[in-house]
């Protein structure tokens, strides 16, 4: 698909508009796409899905900067107002897909407690190496993730 034509789906589709980026070789993917397939059944007339072979459509996947699959993006108004990278819960999907059927704000998704303490523990395990080590790819990562963390608990 070329980005004119998406643009022109997404702008002139008086509906939300959910968009599932896939791939057939893509693990994630095999477990997604039916569950989506599945929820968009429930919001018919009220949220249109739709979705895009990523290799097929690279040049668009580029353009607007997905770079993992399996991403899903939420529009409305022709603008983005969610996207989402990777294998997702089944609630969490549905929890979009209502809300733009409401109308109403997506929230975000709050980081888990596991995957906070994974990239705390990681981050200064990464600062710990790159201290005694003196390897700065090293502090890289553990700053990264630690800055990943951050930024994780301010959107939340």
């Amino acid at each position: 698909m070329k980005k004119e034509q998406f643009q022109k789906i997404i702008t002139t589709e008086k509906l939300p508009v959910v968009v599932d980026f896939w791939a057939p070789w893509c693990g994630p993917c095999k477990i997604t796409t039916p569950i989506l397939e599945k929820i968009s059944k429930e919001f018919i007339g009220k949220v249109k899905f739709f979705q895009i072979n990523a290799d097929e459509s690279q040049d668009l996947l580029k353009d607007l900067k997905i770079f993992g699959i399996p991403t899903v993006v939420a529009y409305k108004d022709g603008k983005e107002v969610a996207r989402m990278v990777g294998a997702k819960p089944a609630q969490q999907f549905h929890s979009v897909f209502q809300s733009l059927a409401d109308g109403k704000p997506i929230k975000a998704a709050k980081m888990s407690i596991l995957n906070g303490f994974l990239r705390m523990f990681g981050g200064g395990a990464f600062l710990y190496l790159g201290w005694h080590g003196d390897d700065p790819i090293f502090y890289a990562l553990g700053a990264i993730l630690l800055v990943s963390l951050a930024f994780s608990l301010y959107a939340n």
